[in-house]
């Protein structure tokens, strides 16, 4: 819902699994997703219908307890058409380094600051910036090209991805042309295989391909279709709080146990069990693995981008854990 959000994009995001997931927990009168974060999948569920076009879930419930998150919710759903001018504002305006620390800075943030924050932090930690001083002198200029080149063809803010692809697969093209006319020049001009060794200081192409992280903020277009989020209802609870009504499935999207307080929220994963296994109704959440004894109904390889070894993604196996309850 939100650019991170949806999950190539950022860590946490369950924008590759959503629809997995929403397919295993069972049809109710009511959807809850107590741990929303950029509401990836509170947004599948929206548009999640069973037998005669009938929605899955009648009612969409969204609860997060970061506030500035859950306000950012708030106000993509409710703000139309000037929202999207704001989000395309940011987008047509990128944050160098400069500005984001001035962002970081302020004390008082509007939803535009929150987004702005997350788009353009590492990992949408909110704490650093998003690329390394090196890298940013390759990809923000190139970020900058884009954005002047949407201007100039006046590209209407639905097509921005679809124009973006094309823009830096012909960069790319074009890189790889200039590559290969250095690599042809070096091989006349020196005649000499060890020279060659010099190519793999051609090879740059990888940061463009990082580029695609930015993917996050073209996944805002979807907002030209608001009308579905208006069934959304939104609360800034803890998940004990949030009062569940009969004929109802939760899914819960917690932090994994034994994984990095990436959240730094100090997580209660005991605690979390504990109340997953004394709920009447039916709770299924994420993880990797789980310590206590609930069964795995689902599970998926995919590749974390954030864990790295050896400068590539790991590949983890996304699970989804059950507490056994039915409706």
């Amino acid at each position: 819902m939100i650019p991170y959000v949806g999950c190539k994009s950022y860590q946490g995001c369950k924008n590759s699994v959503a629809l997995g997931i929403l397919n295993v927990i069972p049809q109710a009168e009511n959807f809850y997703d107590l741990f929303g974060g950029g509401g990836s999948v509170s947004q599948e569920a929206l548009k999640l219908k069973e037998i005669f076009h009938k929605f899955k879930w009648a009612n969409i419930y969204y609860n997060e307890l970061n506030p500035n998150i859950c306000n950012l919710i708030k106000w993509i759903v409710k703000g139309g058409k000037s929202t999207i001018k704001e989000i395309e504002k940011l987008y047509l305006n990128p944050l160098t380094r400069e500005d984001f620390q001035i962002l970081k800075a302020k004390k008082e943030l509007k939803p535009i600051d929150v987004l702005a924050k997350i788009c353009y932090s590492f990992g949408n930690n909110q704490i650093s910036y998003l690329w390394s001083k090196e890298n940013e002198s390759n990809n923000l200029p190139i970020i900058k090209e884009l954005a002047c080149a949407i201007k100039d063809n006046g590209v209407r803010f639905g097509k921005f991805r679809e124009f973006r692809k094309k823009f830096l697969s012909k960069k790319r093209e074009d890189k790889r042309l200039k590559s290969l006319e250095k690599i042809e020049r070096i091989r006349i001009d020196l005649q000499n295989l060890q020279s060659l060794e010099r190519l793999q200081n051609l090879e740059s192409l990888q940061s463009l391909e990082r580029l695609e992280n930015l993917e996050r903020l073209q996944r805002l277009e979807r907002l030209e279709n608001l009308e579905s989020l208006q069934r959304l209802e939104i609360t800034n609870l803890d998940y004990r709080a949030v009062k569940i009504k009969p004929n109802s499935v939760v899914y819960c999207d917690i932090p994994y146990e034994g994984t990095k307080d990436f959240y730094r929220c100090n997580f209660d994963t005991s605690a979390f069990y504990e109340w997953a296994a004394t709920r009447s109704f039916p709770v299924y959440f994420s993880g990797y693995e789980c310590s206590r004894d609930f069964k795995c109904v689902w599970s998926k390889i995919n590749v974390n981008r954030y864990t790295k070894k050896g400068g590539k993604g790991i590949y983890r196996t996304e699970k989804l854990f059950w507490n056994g309850r039915t409706l």
